[in-house]
């Protein structure tokens, strides 16, 4: 990903980056969105709290005002179609949905988010 990222930056292909992460309380979350930040050398991040979480637009918001773009010049790249698809669509970005990088919080086990996803994607056929 680090080196699919910097191909991208010198080919003119991204012009800014915001990471926006659901970390519901402030602690391991936060420390471990900003130590992700600094390996991709992205330097805004916003670690949404329970109340401010995606598909909130309170974050996407956050990342319009902080890139300065348009949202049809905006894309959000997530794992969850739920909160990082349904939220990006829902303030007009471009939104590509990815297979998740590792297991899943307890709190995602707990509501049950992946298995309602999977059952979505069986219904429309779609493989992320």
């Amino acid at each position: 990903v680090v080196r699919h990222l910097a191909h991208a930056r010198e080919q003119g292909y991204i012009e800014g980056i915001c990471l926006i992460s659901n970390v519901i309380w402030k602690g391991k979350r936060t420390q471990r969105l900003k130590r992700v930040a600094e390996v991709l050398d992205v330097e805004h991040y916003y670690g949404a709290n329970f109340w401010t979480r995606k598909p909130s637009p309170k974050p996407f918001r956050w990342a319009i005002e902080t890139l300065g773009s348009e949202p049809s010049q905006m894309a959000m790249i997530g794992d969850q179609i739920f909160a990082d698809i349904v939220g990006g669509n829902k303030m007009g970005f471009h939104t590509v949905l990815v297979k998740p990088m590792s297991s899943d919080h307890w709190t995602t086990l707990i509501i049950g988010r992946r298995w309602r996803e999977s059952t979505f994607l069986k219904n429309y056929q779609i493989r992320p």
